[in-house]
């Protein structure tokens, strides 16, 4: 029996599509687990992203080596923060890592936090 090459190149195509859809599953998993991870938004990133560790040395996160701004350290232990503006608070935590410059004159900047980063960077502080 010869080989056909009309048979060779049904088998060619035929396996053509398989081939593809293997590459899209894995692609599409890969960007699964990508939005999956994105959702789970770590605060050593938001302090990073944002330049908190340029000014503040923060347990937990070795590049931040900042020395200008106060440390971290005990940070929810404690009682008054922003200059001893605000009680320690979430509340009054997050108002003050929003818009700093609304609380006192400050170095701080506007780090232009979105709510989801505040909630992170709130929880994280808060347990330090």
């Amino acid at each position: 029996m010869k080989n056909n090459p009309a048979k060779r190149a049904c088998g060619r195509r035929a396996a053509f599509p398989v081939g593809l859809l293997l590459v899209l599953s894995a692609a599409f998993v890969t960007l699964a687990g990508s939005v999956a991870r994105a959702d789970e938004l770590r605060a050593e990133d938001v302090a990073i992203a944002h330049g908190c560790i340029t000014c503040h040395r923060i347990p937990g996160i070795p590049e931040a080596k900042g020395l200008i701004g106060p440390s971290l350290r005990d940070f929810g232990s404690k009682r008054r923060i922003a200059g001893d503006k605000l009680l320690n608070t979430p509340e009054n935590l997050r108002l003050w890592l929003k818009d700093p410059k609304s609380i006192k004159p400050t170095l701080m900047p506007d780090t232009h936090l979105n709510d989801k980063e505040l909630d992170v960077l709130v929880k994280f502080l808060q347990n330090l």
